[in-house]
C-alpha cells in the first residue's frame, strides 16, 4: 500500500509492501525518511493522534494515509477570487487571490 509520510514539511510517498510483526510507526518514518522519533512523540494518521512507539500492527493504514507530525487542518471554503494552480508539485490547488 502506498503512503505519505510527512514529517518536517517534507511530504514523501513510500510503498509499503510488508512490515515486521514489532516494527513502529517510529519505525516506518525512520525507514522512510530517515527522521529519528522518540517513542513518545505524537504522529497524526488519519487525523488520528498516535505515539511514534504503537506498533504498525495497531494502527489502521489504508491505501493513501497520511502519517504525520501534525494533524491536517481542514480546508476552508474559498469566498471571492480565487485561481487554481494548474501545473508543478501543487497543481490541483484552489488559492484565494
Amino acid at each position: 500500500m502506498r503512503l505519505v509520510i510527512d514529517v518536517d514539511d517534507n511530504p514523501c510517498e513510500v510503498e509499503v509492501a510488508q512490515f515486521a510483526e514489532v516494527a513502529t510507526l517510529g519505525d516506518l518514518v525512520t525507514a522512510a525518511v530517515g527522521v529519528t522519533l522518540a517513542a513518545d512523540e505524537t504522529l497524526w494518521v488519519d487525523q488520528r493522534r498516535h505515539e511514534a512507539g504503537e506498533q504498525i500492527r495497531s494502527v489502521t493504514l489504508l491505501e493513501g494515509s497520511r502519517v504525520g507530525r501534525e494533524s491536517l487542518v481542514r480546508p476552508e471554503p474559498v469566498r471571492g477570487w480565487s485561481a487554481t494552480v494548474s501545473g508543478g508539485l501543487h497543481a490541483g490547488r484552489t488559492v484565494a487571490v
